[in-house]
């Protein structure tokens, strides 16, 4: 092929982040420490027997151990990503987990029974797409995920007690919306502590998660010879670290409220270090 003489050309750089001063740096050493030292002691607070509370093991304890878990490995992935961007993708991960844990609090029974049933939903849903492509699916199978799923529907809310009622059918499909909640991200937020951690965290990294101009173009700059890319950025991942502590403390109070169990001693100390950076000071 010949030259186009008519060709433009451009070239990518890595650079650093303006907004990468010193101290920035400094911060984000101290919450990377935190972070480490959190997870240990919260990894030794889980590996202890606790007593089951007095009303049983439910759904809620479980959901709380399961969202506790995952939520202390998502904070040492975020720590191993740090200082690169992709920590937004993990920080707003887990506010997502502590907004919702939250929220399924408020009617932990009730609560924790729909995210459990949402399992039947599914995979009601699988075998919809695999009939849709002409596979073969059980019979039997299929009666029962239907079976189980009307009763939990109708255990799950109003709608369904009242369908039970008036003897109309129920409609899996048409109960739930984009997930096992029913509802948005942000109509789950019902304290002025949650609302702010969604706007710092949540809502600004839905343009990084979901490749939007605004989220590529704000790592970018084509005002010289070339196009700068900055990839690394300490004062994200500052932001994130925040994030990722923050939703996993949230968390691990819902979990010792669950349990009736005290703060750990050395957990209580680390929280106090990472008071300056909570976002309920800010």
């Amino acid at each position: 092929m010949g030259n186009d003489d008519n060709r433009t050309t451009a070239s990518w750089h890595q650079t650093s982040d303006r907004q990468d001063t010193e101290a920035v740096k400094h911060d984000y050493e101290i919450l990377v420490g935190l972070a480490n030292n959190l997870t240990a002691e919260i990894e030794d607070a889980l590996s202890e027997e606790h007593a089951v509370p007095k009303e049983g093991f439910s759904y809620f304890h479980l959901m709380c151990g399961l969202f506790l878990v995952n939520q202390l490995h998502y904070l040492e992935d975020l720590v191993l990503l740090a200082p690169g961007r992709s920590t937004e993708v993990i920080g707003r991960t887990m506010v997502e987990g502590l907004i919702k844990l939250s929220w399924v609090e408020e009617d932990s029974a009730k609560r924790s029974s729909r995210w459990f049933n949402y399992f039947w939903f599914q995979e009601l849903k699988t075998l919809a797409r695999l009939e849709a492509r002409g596979e073969d699916v059980s019979n039997d199978k299929a009666t029962l995920l239907v079976q189980l799923l009307d009763r939990a529907l109708i255990h799950l809310n109003d709608d369904g007690n009242k369908a039970l009622e008036s003897g109309e059918a129920l409609n899996p499909f048409g109960h739930f919306k984009s997930d096992w909640t029913g509802k948005s991200t942000y109509d789950l937020t019902r304290t002025p502590d949650l609302k702010n951690i969604y706007s710092r965290f949540f809502d600004p990294y839905n343009d990084w998660v979901h490749w939007s101009a605004k989220g590529l173009l704000k790592c970018s700059d084509t005002s010289g010879v070339g196009i700068n890319y900055t990839y690394r950025s300490y004062y994200q991942s500052v932001s994130s670290l925040i994030a990722g502590i923050t939703s996993l403390l949230g968390c691990l109070k819902i979990w010792l409220r669950a349990f009736e169990l005290e703060v750990p001693k050395n957990v209580k100390a680390l929280e106090d270090a990472f008071r300056p950076y909570s976002p309920a000071n800010k």
